[in-house]
């Protein structure tokens, strides 16, 4: 499974999609909403992780584009979270492995 990382924070991205890999995922990222869009039109994630606020182009907009885009093909599960809180979780999921 393909999982896309959309997150405007080097760690939140990096700690999530390590997270991921280790389970086996593929872990793509994108540190804003435009080039999330550009990697889900290119790389076909089966799932996004998108932060809500970004700038240039934030989680909103970025998953109505995607979804928008991918009206005539398979769309991917589109999460649209604050990831802060999901590298928090993260953080201690690493220190507790």
């Amino acid at each position: 499974m393909r999982i896309l990382v959309v997150d405007d924070h080097d760690l939140n991205r990096e700690l999530v999609r390590s997270i991921l890999e280790r389970r086996g995922y593929e872990g793509l990222q994108a540190e804003d909403g435009e080039v999330g869009v550009t990697l889900a039109q290119r790389g076909h994630p089966d799932m996004i992780l998108m932060d809500l606020a970004m700038p240039r182009q934030g989680g909103f907009a970025a998953t109505r584009e995607v979804k928008a885009a991918a009206a005539d093909e398979r769309s991917p599960e589109a999460v649209a979270a604050e990831l802060i809180a999901g590298a928090r979780l993260a953080e201690a999921d690493l220190a507790a492995n």
